[in-house]
C-alpha cells in the first residue's frame, strides 16, 4: 500500500527561518505538490479497485452460470 505524502519536519523548519510571505509561498507550492501526487495515488487505487470488483463479479457470475448448466 502506497501512503499519502505530507510535509517532512525539516522542510517545516527550513520555512520558519524565512520571511512570512516567502515562507506562505513555498508552503503553498509544497502542499500544492504532495496534494497532486497524493490525488494520483487515490486515482489509482480507485481504478485498480474498480477493476478488481468488476472481474469478481465477472467471476461470480461465471460460477453460478457453471453450477446452473451443470445441475
Amino acid at each position: 500500500m502506497a501512503k499519502f505524502v505530507d510535509l517532512e519536519g525539516s522542510a517545516l523548519r527550513c520555512l520558519a527561518e524565512q520571511a512570512e510571505e516567502d515562507a506562505l509561498r513555498r508552503l503553498i507550492g509544497l502542499r500544492r505538490k504532495i496534494y497532486e501526487d497524493n490525488k494520483r495515488t487515490a486515482d489509482r487505487k480507485a481504478r485498480l479497485w474498480w477493476w478488481s470488483s468488476s472481474l469478481l463479479t465477472v467471476g461470480l457470475l461465471s460460477s453460478v452460470l457453471c453450477i446452473v448448466h451443470t445441475s
